[in-house]
């Protein structure tokens, strides 16, 4: 009975979080994404300040002709039931769209479209069709697509964004249009929550295959079920524990929190083998305190590969995007759990484990016989060790010009599965109607609007309509012009003040374009409203910039600004990088500073330092090759490899350390903790390996890349270790 004391209180610990794990609830979006502390958010929230928030709904309506009556009376009756929505502050669209009309008192707004009109005459029509504030925004040329935006309250927030939606969304399934007309929802809300809805997708499918491919893996390694107990349990337990505490803390689950479980789970694998190894070999050799002597031998590497690994996760803590500053304590304290579990279930199944079973192990296939091979590996690479270090020589000069070639980017929306409703809604909108991301350039005149800026303004906005990643683009000088043309119309003069007019006689539209306040107190700042196609967002950054440096020229003296999503993404992924090379710089000189203070050696300290170094390198060096860009995820998995990679670096070096052979101390090394390197490797890129079966493309390429770093550096482990340290003999 007193064997199964150890068995019963690891079992009451590994349960324990269950319940806190049922409470854990899912993100609603992603805002947590960007940095909030970059000029490119103040912009942002300077338009929103003056002009209220430009990340809205909008609902594509597709038809034949979106001016049909039968559509008209569909949209009216749907708009009725959009207003008694909470949270909806304005919609746009045809039926609510203000035109300018002039009679015998002067200018005056007027609806666009009557409601609900019998029909639309012909003039209607091209007046529809052709008008310079609403064509390509709430009606496309050919008449065949419409928009509404949803403008909601500036007081919501990501969980309030993700109820209206599915409110809306409700709205279109119990009130359909007519047949053979398509209503569809968009805007960056959706996109958001699509894109999280599509990580914590992959995870729930990541999560169960990468337990199973850990458990095909095990028993392929270990070969005997109650030896795999240990890593599986020491999973089970530290993910438990990681969820709860994510759970306790109150934070939801977001994308970004999606990467814990392979993390959580390659680390508790590989520690695991480590302690099974070390313990089987323990009791091969007959030991007589076998868990005494493997804690021993292992203790010091495996706590400094910890303490390394925690120090990359959490050096993150100091990046500029919150939800990368939320992951670092959570990713840091699940290492910690991962590192302790195997501990505890090795310790509660120690009195199953006989020795036939250890020898088995130890003997086996999975074991000296893979020592040996790998031995000879490194034996012929010590040979060879000139060319050996020319190879690498040349593979790290590459490396670096290919690092070079990186370029930062995303494209969220062609991230997004080939199937999901959001993307497609988001693609046809965008190919039929108009662009999805709203860009804003506020540009302060450094005096009051007159009518000497319109042609300049004018100019400005013809400039934006030719860049190609422009959409609509609309100003104050398209109010103008249209007041212009009803005058001449009503064969009325045009006034020597024609500011002053719109801002009495078009007032709706005087608003939209300079603000709120209609006495003139603010009337310096203008702003030319425009919507882009979802390129790339380094591509739609930059045409915001070039676009904001055009205006500025053709308005010398003013000051102008672009706010746009893009921006802030694009500048969020500028300042991830810099706060990235930071931790590394840290991490690296701490590796090497614990290994010199243990082993006291500098050789052994560079070494390792060498080792964690260039699988980075070589990974990033594969970016450019394989097309992809730098983004958020990427950028992180520097800190989230480096510790993991010295987790083999590290062992290898302390076994190099006990074996004092000279020339030879290396290949030993290999041959003592190879079968449980070759295992550790394995179990760390099986972690990453399931995120390959994600349908968001940014899951598969974290994936693919950290299962990438983790063999690489196994390679580089076997074959340059031994070239470096040839001849080592550790003085005494």
């Amino acid at each position: 009975m007193k064997r199964f004391l150890p068995l019963l209180v690891a079992l009451l610990i590994t349960l324990a979080p269950v319940s806190l794990v049922l409470e854990l609830r899912s993100a609603t979006g992603n805002d947590a994404w960007i940095d909030t502390a970059g000029p490119a958010w103040r912009d942002l929230q300077a338009v929103e300040q003056r002009f209220g928030r430009d990340d809205g709904l909008l609902i594509g309506v597709f038809a034949d002709d979106v001016l049909a009556p039968p559509v008209l009376a569909w949209q009216a009756l749907f708009e009725e039931s959009l207003a008694a929505c909470p949270g909806i502050i304005r919609r746009t669209s045809l039926l609510t769209a203000q035109d300018i009309v002039v009679d015998d008192l002067g200018p005056a707004p007027v609806a666009l479209v009557p409601r609900a009109p019998e029909s639309v005459t012909p003039a209607l029509r091209a007046r529809i069709l052709h008008h310079p504030l609403y064509a390509g925004l709430l009606v496309a040329a050919d008449g065949r697509a419409g928009g509404i935006l949803i403008d909601v309250a500036p007081e919501l927030g990501e969980d309030a964004l993700a109820a209206l939606a599915t409110r809306v969304r409700t709205l279109l399934h119990d009130q359909p249009p007519p047949v053979g007309v398509q209503a569809v929802l968009g805007g960056l809300p959706v996109q958001k929550q699509a894109i999280n809805d599509a990580v914590l997708s992959d995870q729930r499918l990541t999560v169960p295959l990468s337990v199973a491919i850990h458990t095909l893996l095990l028993l392929i390694l270990l070969r005997r079920p109650l030896l795999m107990g240990v890593p599986l349990l020491a999973l089970a337990a530290s993910l438990g524990w990681t969820y709860a505490l994510i759970a306790l803390s109150g934070q939801p689950l977001d994308a970004i929190l999606g990467l814990l479980p392979p993390l959580v789970m390659g680390v508790a694998v590989a520690v695991a083998l480590h302690l099974v190894y070390g313990y089987a070999a323990h009791m091969t050799l007959g030991s007589t305190a076998p868990l005494r002597a493997t804690l021993r031998a292992l203790c010091v590497p495996l706590l400094i590969a910890t303490v390394i690994t925690t120090v990359s996760v959490g050096g993150l803590w100091w990046g500029p995007v919150e939800a990368v500053r939320r992951f670092a304590p959570f990713a840091a304290a699940g290492v910690v759990f991962a590192a302790l579990a195997p501990f505890l279930w090795l310790w509660a199944l120690r009195p199953f484990i006989t020795p036939a079973t250890c020898r088995h192990l130890h003997e086996g296939p999975t074991g000296a016989p893979v020592g040996r091979w790998l031995g000879r590996i490194a034996a012929t690479c010590l040979r060879r060790r000139t060319a050996v270090l020319i190879t690498y020589a040349g593979l790290t000069l590459l490396a670096c010009w290919l690092v070079t070639r990186i370029r930062s980017d995303a494209e969220f929306l062609a991230a997004l599965p080939d199937h999901d409703p959001v993307r497609t809604a988001h693609e046809r909108i965008d190919a039929d109607l108009t662009g999805i991301l709203p860009l804003d350039l506020l540009i302060d005149l450094d005096h009051p609007v007159t009518a000497a800026d319109l042609p300049a303004l004018r100019q400005a906005t013809a400039l934006a309509r030719q860049d190609p990643t422009i959409a609509y683009a609309a100003s104050l000088s398209g109010v103008a012009d249209l007041l212009a043309e009803r005058l001449d119309a009503a064969q009325q003069p045009v006034s020597d003040d024609l500011v002053a007019d719109l801002r009495l006689g078009a007032r709706p539209a005087w608003q939209r374009f300079v603000g709120v306040g209609l006495d003139g107190g603010k009337d310096h700042l203008v702003r030319l409203m425009a919507r882009q196609h979802d390129i790339s967002v380094v591509t739609n950054s930059a045409a915001a910039d070039r676009l904001a440096q055009a205006v500025a020229q053709l308005l010398p003296g003013s000051r102008v600004i672009a706010a746009s999503p893009s921006h802030v993404l694009a500048e969020t992924t500028a300042a991830l990088i810099p706060s990235v090379g930071w931790t590394l710089a840290l991490a690296l000189p701490l590796i090497a500073l614990l290994v010199l203070v243990v082993v006291r050696s500098w050789r052994l300290a560079l070494t390792a330092l060498v080792l964690a170094a260039l699988p980075l390198l070589f990974t990033y060096a594969s970016l450019p090759l394989l097309g992809w860009s730098l983004d958020i995820g990427v950028a992180m998995i520097a800190c989230i490899a480096l510790g993991i990679i010295m987790d083999d670096a590290i062992h290898l070096t302390f076994a190099v350390a006990r074996h004092d052979e000279p020339g030879s101390a290396s290949g030993a090394a290999t041959i003592a903790i190879g079968p449980v390197l070759l295992g550790a490797t394995l179990a760390m890129s099986a972690s990453f390996l399931a995120c390959l079966f994600g349908q968001f493309a940014y899951t598969r390429h974290f994936g693919a890349l950290l299962a990438t770093v983790f063999i690489i550096a196994l390679v580089v482990n076997l074959t340059l270790t031994p070239a470096l340290l040839a001849g080592f003999r550790r003085r005494r």
